[in-house]
């Protein structure tokens, strides 16, 4: 890794809280039980899983229910997770979204995802 690479995912990673980081981590679980399909855009694949991964995140006590939105609203200036533009569009309610490159290659990075058991 070349040291401006490393020093991009450091600031990354000073950005997010563990408390986010463990959101992103059990998004994460969710995308991969529901890869993308050909017929579908990222709006249709995030309805799918997203109630139920709220009810998730939000059981695992990572995050208050009446805190989740706000919550992955202030993830997106990491540039981890980005909010789906159909919530702009009125398509899916705000604070609904994906994760991004950039959280693939910072959890590659650190290893996150073996901290958590698989979702079902």
């Amino acid at each position: 890794m070349a040291a401006d690479e490393y020093e991009d995912y450091l600031a990354v990673l000073d950005e997010l809280s563990y408390r986010e980081l463990c959101v992103l981590a059990t998004l994460e679980q969710f995308e991969e039980q529901f890869p993308a399909q050909l017929d579908q855009n990222e709006h249709q694949r995030v309805e799918q899983y997203w109630d139920e991964f709220r009810e998730l995140a939000c059981r695992r006590r990572v995050v208050p229910a009446d805190e989740l939105d706000p919550l992955m609203m202030r993830i997106q200036r990491s540039r981890a997770y980005q909010e789906s533009l159909g919530s702009f569009f009125g398509g899916l309610a705000r604070g609904k979204g994906f994760l991004t490159s950039t959280y693939h290659r910072l959890a590659e990075l650190i290893r996150l995802r073996e901290e958590f058991p698989p979702v079902r």
